[in-house]
C-alpha cells in the first residue's frame, strides 16, 4: 500500500505541474460559486417577497440551495473526471514510461490503486473547497448539516466510481482523447440508463434501477447513508479497478 501512495503522491503533484489541476479547480469553483450565488440570491429575494406579502417561504435552505448546488457538482464531475483520468495510464504508455514502471518492483494492483488515489485526491480537494458554501449558510441560517454531510459522502463515493471507470479506459489506450471520450460515454450511459425502465417489465425495471449509478445517490441526497447503496458503489469501484488490473497484467505479460 505504501508504494501505491508513492505513485499517488507523484501523480497528484503532476496535476499542478501541468495546467490540468489549476484548470479543473478554477473552472469548477467558478461554476459552483456562480450557481451558489444565484441560488442564494433567489432564496433571499423569495424570502423578502414572502415577508412583504405575508406568504411564508416553504422551501428550506437545503431544498432551495444545497440540493440543486450539489446536483450541479455531480453534473460537473461527469465532464471533469474524464479529463482528469484520461492521462493516468495513457500518458505512461504514450511516453514509453509504462514499460519502466512495469519492470520496477511494483505490482499491477499497486499501480492501479496509486493512479486511482491520485485522481481521487484531486476530486476530494475540489469538494473540500466547496465547504465554504454550507459554512456561509450555517453562519447566516439554519441548514440541515446532517444532510450536507451525507451528500458529501455520496459525492465522494460517486466520484470514486467515475474515476474507476476512467482508470479502466486509460489502461486500454495510449490516446488520451479516446480514453476521455470512452469514459464520458460510459458515465453518461450509467446516468441515463434508468430512462429505459419506463417501458420495461418489472424484472427489467428492477435490474435497470439497480445498475443506474444515480439511483443509488438518492438516499445520500435525502440525508441517509444506505448500506445497500454504499456496497453498490464500493463493489462498482472494485470491479472497475480489477478490470484495470487485468489490463495492466496483460501488458506486463507481453513484455
Amino acid at each position: 500500500m505504501k508504494r501505491s501512495f508513492v505513485i499517488a503522491k507523484k501523480d497528484f503533484k503532476t496535476y499542478f505541474i501541468s495546467p490540468i489541476g489549476y484548470l479543473v479547480l478554477s473552472s469548477f469553483l467558478l461554476v459552483t460559486g456562480f450557481m451558489f450565488y444565484q441560488r442564494l440570491l433567489f432564496f433571499v429575494r423569495q424570502s423578502f417577497i414572502g415577508s412583504q406579502t405575508g406568504e411564508p417561504v416553504t422551501a428550506t435552505l437545503n431544498d432551495a440551495i444545497i440540493k440543486p448546488l450539489y446536483g450541479t457538482i455531480n453534473l460537473l464531475f461527469l465532464f471533469l473526471i474524464p479529463l482528469i483520468t484520461m492521462r493516468l495510464i495513457s500518458e505512461e504508455k504514450k511516453q514509453k514510461t509504462m514499460e519502466l514502471l512495469l519492470t520496477c518492483p511494483i505490482s499491477s494492483g499497486q499501480i492501479v490503486v496509486g493512479k486511482f488515489l491520485s485522481a481521487l485526491f484531486l476530486i476530494t480537494l475540489t469538494l473540500v473547497c466547496t465547504l465554504t458554501y454550507p459554512l456561509i449558510l450555517y453562519i447566516g441560517g439554519n441548514p440541515d448539516m446532517g444532510q450536507v454531510f451525507t451528500m458529501y459522502i455520496g459525492l465522494v463515493l460517486l466520484s470514486a466510481c467515475y474515476i474507476s471507470v476512467g482508470v479502466f479506459w486509460s489502461t486500454l489506450t495510449e490516446n488520451q482523447i479516446i480514453a476521455a471520450v470512452l469514459t464520458f460515454i460510459s458515465l453518461l450511459f450509467l446516468w441515463i440508463i434508468d430512462w429505459g425502465a419506463q417501458n420495461s417489465s418489472q424484472l427489467m425495471t428492477s435490474t435497470i434501477y439497480y445498475i443506474s449509478i444515480m439511483r443509488h445517490f438518492e438516499s445520500f441526497g435525502e440525508g441517509m447513508i444506505n448500506i445497500k447503496d454504499t456496497v453498490y458503489y464500493l463493489s462498482f469501484c472494485s470491479i472497475a479497478l480489477y478490470l484495470s488490473y487485468l489490463g495492466i497484467e496483460k501488458q506486463r505479460g507481453s513484455l
